[in-house]
């Protein structure tokens, strides 16, 4: 789960990266504002779900947690 998680985490600062990047060509006049626009947009839903399997990968950490704690406290009620 952790190695899914670094790998989440890279490819999210990739996504952040290339906004910034479109943002700069965008100021200086390197792309026009159509263009702009849309390549934006479509890193910006790259990031979203980026962050929504991270999302994931935190609660199916948390609820993997609950069952060992749930497993533990059994053992210990036995």
């Amino acid at each position: 789960m952790q190695k899914q998680r670094e790998r989440l985490l890279v490819v999210y600062e990739r996504v952040l990266t290339n906004i910034h990047d479109l943002d700069e060509d965008h100021n200086m006049g390197k792309m026009p504002t159509g263009d702009y626009q849309q390549e934006r947009e479509s890193w910006v839903q790259r990031g979203i779900e980026v962050l929504k399997a991270l999302d994931g990968l935190h609660e199916q950490h948390a609820l993997i947690g609950t069952d060992e704690t749930e497993a533990i406290d059994t053992a210990i009620d036995q």
